[in-house]
C-alpha cells in the first residue's frame, strides 16, 4: 500500500480500486514521476502565474494538464506518457485612447464640435 493509500484509509476515504478490487495507484504518484519530477514543478509555476494574473486582472484564467498516452510498439505492456501544461492567463485589456470624430470621420484629441475657450491663449484678468 502506498503512502497516499495509507493516508486515504486513515482518513476514512475509500481507496480507489477497479470493479474487480484491484487497487489503483494514485494519479498524484504517477504525475510526480513524470519528466523526472519536473512536471510538478512546472505545474506549480504555471498555477502560480495564472493565479497572479487572475488576481491582477480580476478575470477568469485556466490551467490545463494534458496527458498523451501512447503504446510502446515492442513491449506489450509499455506505454509512453507525455504531459503538457497549458496556462491560460487572463490578459489585461489594452489601453484605449479617447478621440473625437468630426463630420468627415477624422479623429481629433479635442472635440471639434465644441468651442475652444482658450483658442487665443488664457485671458488676463
Amino acid at each position: 500500500m502506498t503512502d497516499q493509500q495509507t493516508a486515504a484509509a486513515s482518513e476514512g476515504r475509500e481507496i480507489p480500486a477497479t470493479e474487480d478490487g484491484v487497487v489503483i495507484r494514485p494519479a498524484l504518484e504517477v504525475l510526480s514521476r513524470l519528466n523526472e519530477g519536473r512536471l510538478m514543478d512546472q505545474l506549480s509555476v504555471e498555477l502560480n502565474a495564472v493565479i497572479a494574473a487572475v488576481q491582477h486582472t480580476r478575470k477568469k484564467g485556466s490551467l490545463t494538464l494534458k496527458l498523451d498516452i501512447d503504446p510502446e510498439k515492442k513491449i506489450h505492456n509499455g506505454v509512453y506518457v507525455t504531459a503538457s501544461i497549458d496556462g491560460n492567463e487572463p490578459k489585461p485589456p489594452p489601453p484605449a485612447s479617447l478621440f473625437f470624430a468630426d463630420d468627415d470621420g477624422n479623429l481629433h484629441t479635442r472635440d471639434p464640435s465644441q468651442i475652444d475657450a482658450f483658442e487665443t491663449g488664457p485671458r488676463t484678468v
